[in-house]
């Protein structure tokens, strides 16, 4: 995404401060949203669907860098040219389709600020980790995942809080989700990162404790009964084992299995309802007596229909919270390159596909620089992406924001530092 900065001035003690509350913001981010979307305190529709600790948290990193930087709006004349050209190229496509060819622009103006702090997170930390902030890097992996496996504790004790309760809506779940489908974005994290921790631990104690990591991570994947969470897994964890060092891949084969076989019976321990379950992926296999399109809930009719309204305006899209599919009132078509074209068309594929490839670039060579980095975020970016595909887990506000850290940790790396 960038040039790493050369630091001019040694930072002073305040500054070097700002990186640990950026720490400490993301490990406390997905468990206070746990807490503060108990139905118990209040409505939870509007706090899920926009996110909104995550995306306080995005805005106290942006804050955090600016504090940090005083300069770092200087730092986009030297964004790579590719960077540059896809970011003006997305904001003008987001720009359009929002303010001229959405039809409503209430929901557009309401929608377009919470993706522009999105856009700003991503361009602030990608400089932040590219200087002052790059000798953080791991700790921030490190905190992402922690805060993500708290998370899922306070969704399961308040699952089972509520293993009686007459009407609970299992569904709809309510711990930071409006369906529990959504719970794979952290699922996800918590199992991408553990697994390229394990490939990369330097002693018997972090591979353990990696290794814990990662049945956790198994469990919430299998407990929350997603198919494309378990697809996306398997994704995740066959390109943990190609990036892996060759040294590592039969230790790693070895405790993936043994967590996969330890993950299965605790996921199905408690299964409170038809919703949830290791086997839910069998059964639904089971019950789908019409076609591919009813096990897939219908996704196959909702991207058919999406790519009919896409044709009617291909190169802006239509803007942000103009989706609504009509049967069932979905907000996003369930798979994140429709959705990138729907809302901002081909023109912003194409400038968030710019964005993107300077992190994604040398791919190899970053590993071999900076496994320890590079691995981790490698490999969830993979689960995220992958899941993505079904399930839109891009749409919410906690997978953009691990997706957009991973990319920024990959940002940070030259290829030739060792």
């Amino acid at each position: 995404m960038n040039k790493a900065d050369p630091l001019t001035n040694a930072p002073s003690d305040f500054q070097q401060v700002l990186p640990k509350l950026v720490i400490t913001a993301l490990l406390c981010c997905a468990p206070v949203f746990a807490l503060l979307s108990i139905r118990d305190f209040g409505p939870p529709t509007v706090l899920n669907g926009f996110g909104l600790p995550i995306i306080l948290t995005e805005i106290l990193v942006i804050v955090c860098a600016l504090i940090s930087n005083p300069k770092i709006v200087g730092s986009l004349a030297r964004l790579r040219p590719l960077t540059k050209i896809g970011a003006a190229l997305w904001l003008a496509a987001a720009m359009i389709a929002n303010y001229h060819f959405a039809t409503d622009r209430v929901l557009s103006t309401l929608f377009f600020p919470f993706t522009l702090v999105h856009f700003v997170f991503a361009w602030a930390l990608a400089v932040q980790l590219s200087g002052p902030w790059k000798s953080n890097v791991e700790n921030m992996l490190v905190a992402t995942a922690l805060g993500a496996a708290v998370f899922f504790v306070i969704a399961y004790v308040w699952a089972l809080a509520n293993r009686n309760t007459p009407g609970y809506d299992w569904l709809a779940f309510g711990i930071a989700v409006n369906n529990v489908r959504h719970l794979a974005g952290f699922a996800l994290t918590i199992l991408g990162l553990a697994a390229g921790f394990y490939c990369t631990a330097q002693s018997p104690r972090h591979r353990l404790m990696s290794a814990g990591l990662l049945l956790l991570g198994m469990v919430f994947v299998l407990w929350s009964g997603s198919r494309a969470a378990s697809l996306a897994a398997i994704a995740a964890l066959s390109v943990t084992f190609i990036l892996c060092p060759p040294d590592r891949r039969k230790a790693f084969v070895i405790t993936a299995l043994g967590c996969l076989v330890l993950a299965v019976p605790l996921a199905a321990a408690f299964v409170p309802s038809a919703f949830y379950g290791p086997f839910n992926f069998v059964e639904g296999a089971s019950t789908a007596t019409a076609d591919v399109n009813t096990y897939s809930s219908n996704r196959i009719g909702i991207w058919i229909d999406t790519l009919e309204w896409i044709q009617q305006s291909p190169l802006f899209g239509h803007g942000d919270g103009q989706f609504v599919y009509p049967v069932g009132g979905f907000r996003h078509p369930h798979n994140t390159i429709l959705q990138f074209l729907y809302e901002w068309g081909f023109a912003g594929l194409l400038g968030i596909c710019l964005m993107a490839s300077g992190a994604l670039w040398k791919i190899r060579a970053k590993v071999a620089a900076q496994p320890k980095v590079a691995i981790p975020a490698v490999t969830t970016f993979t689960a995220l992406l992958a899941t993505s595909m079904l399930d839109g887990s891009f749409h919410f506000a906690f997978p953009i924001m691990v997706g957009v850290l991973m990319l920024a940790s990959l940002a940070s790396i030259e290829p030739n530092q060792s």
